[in-house]
């Protein structure tokens, strides 16, 4: 069965930073995976961390997701450097969706909530940690 949901943040000269949720555990948990690049631009999992979700909390995490992923699509960036932002869920139906820079003219794109679920994401590491 596929992931829940998946965010990867992929930069151009970096490794990908990558936050699932695992469902079939008891609680959910929310992962978090660094990964380094390693010799042609392969990845090795740099360092991993885990947070137990309470309901309350995973029902967050899906309801700033419904809302991050309310932004203009169809657009044409043009950028060759920058960050790469996938978003892949299974909440409310199946979807996978990929985004250029998601920081560049943020308000103008629509991609705020974006960038919030994903310091909403970092947020409950650091309160866990």
């Amino acid at each position: 069965m596929p992931q829940e949901m998946v965010l990867s943040i992929q930069p151009s000269f970096d490794g990908t930073t990558e936050y699932y949720i695992r469902s079939y555990t008891t609680p959910k948990e929310l992962v978090k995976a660094e990964y380094v690049l390693s010799g042609n631009a392969n990845e090795k999992l740099k360092n991993s961390y885990v947070v137990k979700l309470s309901t309350e909390t995973y029902e967050e995490l899906r309801n700033k997701l419904k809302l991050g992923l309310s932004f203009k699509y169809g657009e044409r960036v043009g950028m060759e450097d920058g960050e790469t932002w996938c978003v892949e869920s299974w909440y409310f139906q199946a979807i996978k969706i990929c985004v250029q820079s998601p920081e560049y003219k943020t308000e103008e794109r629509g991609y705020k909530g974006l960038l919030e679920y994903r310091s909403y994401l970092d947020a409950l590491f650091e309160s866990n940690t």
